[in-house]
């Protein structure tokens, strides 16, 4: 997973501005309360992201262990869902393929 994240954070640092600032405001449509963290809770109720609200993705996605997903959390999640990628319940990890 620390691959991926490397991986999603060059991603978005090479993102053009208007790219950013919407990842930036998907984040902030996610963020249910405005506290600038998205919960489980939160991720399960957008649809976009209904294949990535396996209990174990998240916890291997909140790196300090908090319960939340803070922005730069955030970023590979957001990496997953654009590049297509599953999350394996069986194997606790993510594969490449189709989104369908």
């Amino acid at each position: 997973m620390d691959d991926l994240r490397e991986v999603a954070k060059a991603y978005h640092g090479r993102a053009t501005n208007e790219e950013k600032e919407k990842t930036k405001n998907y984040f902030r449509s996610l963020d249910s309360n405005g506290d600038g963290k998205i919960s489980r809770a939160d991720i399960k109720s957008d649809p976009a992201l209904q294949r990535f609200t396996h209990d174990s993705l998240f916890d291997c996605l909140d790196e300090n262990n908090n319960g939340t997903l803070d922005f730069q959390e955030f970023l590979t999640l957001d990496y997953m869902r654009k590049c297509g990628m599953r999350w394996c319940k069986s194997c606790s990890d993510w594969l490449i393929g189709s989104t369908t």
